[in-house]
């Protein structure tokens, strides 16, 4: 559990958490640079010319409501850092295992990670590093990018993080990192049901990362035409039979909910996924399709839509890695 967060009597100030944001990219550097802006002590943790930038100039965060720089510690070597009381776990979900062993010297008995990443894998394959009861499945509602080194832009979205206990319960540490989140004004939800609400979510990426990638199409195209437009509605519905398969509790209305998310959005859309194939960068395949492909033969639910995908886009990021 995470320690009391205490109180100076004279000022009313909560005192300041440790918080470290492993990934300090896009998801990272927005909600931990309004962490930091807070008052928090936080410490990024980056890479490459982005950590040079923020340990030279601090972090930039441009987004609609205004554009503030943040001075704040950052470094690639979180085996120098103290040992937080949270830690934000925004990496790329191929990253997992190995940014979960570099957090391995620095994780204590009481520190709680919560971890916004794509996919439903993520929880499990971090305990199975640092520990169980370590991490709070969570999820990012937002639109936002690394605009140039040491600078995050914001372009829209509801700027939400959704968390829980995976249990349901609303324990101490989520009360208390609800209380974090508001004094740092972060939109945010507690959810009783977060594994539903995580899968919820995964039903349409699937269909908007795969289907984007394999037809090379955006959004809107795909949905104006009756082939692609099937393939896209067919990649949710396998989804939604293999997350019934392992025990996920649909609402009823979960096929249609992402369907409708689909076609709210603007048809320009590509996803996040579609943009890192044009542009030679590695995939999270493997954690969107793969794992339903992974999940049909265990359940033994044909899942032909999503092995397709499989097939046509994980080479690119094999060809990735290898540059």
């Amino acid at each position: 559990m995470l320690p009391i967060v205490t109180t100076n009597p004279v000022s009313g100030v909560s005192r300041s958490m440790k918080i470290v944001v492993m990934g300090s990219g896009s998801l990272g550097g927005y909600f931990g640079g309004l962490l930091a802006k807070s008052g928090e002590d936080v410490t990024f943790i980056a890479r490459g010319n982005h950590l040079k930038a923020i340990q030279t100039n601090g972090l930039t965060v441009k987004s609609v409501e205004g554009t503030f720089t943040v001075k704040a510690k950052a470094t690639d070597k979180p085996e120098t850092t103290e040992t937080p009381d949270l830690i934000l776990f925004t990496v790329k979900t191929y990253d997992t295992v190995t940014a979960s062993k570099a957090l391995a010297p620095i994780v204590g008995p009481e520190t709680s990670i919560i971890t916004i990443q794509n996919g439903v894998t993520s929880k499990e394959e971090i305990e199975d590093i640092l520990g169980q009861g370590k991490v709070l499945p969570g999820s990012a509602y937002i639109e936002t990018t690394v605009e140039a080194p040491g600078v995050i832009h914001q372009l829209g979205g509801p700027r939400k993080i959704l968390f829980g206990e995976a249990d349901g319960s609303r324990s101490t540490r989520v009360i208390r990192i609800e209380e974090l989140l508001k004094k740092a004004g972060i939109n945010h939800e507690v959810s009783e049901d977060v594994v539903r609400e995580l899968w919820q979510k995964f039903l349409f990426i699937c269909a908007l990362a795969g289907v984007t990638c394999a037809t090379r199409l955006t959004l809107g195209e795909i949905l104006s035409y009756d082939s692609s437009r099937w393939a896209f509605e067919e990649t949710i519905r396998e989804t939604h039979r293999v997350g019934v398969a392992h025990g996920v509790r649909f609402t009823q209305d979960a096929v249609e909910k992402a369907l409708n998310v689909a076609k709210a959005m603007s048809p320009n859309m590509k996803s996040s996924m579609q943009r890192d194939m044009e542009s030679g960068r590695r995939l999270e395949i493997d954690a969107l399709n793969g794992t339903v492909v992974n999940l049909g033969k265990k359940y033994g639910i044909p899942v032909p839509l999503n092995e397709s995908i499989y097939a046509f886009v994980k080479p690119y990021d094999e060809l990735a890695q290898e540059k």
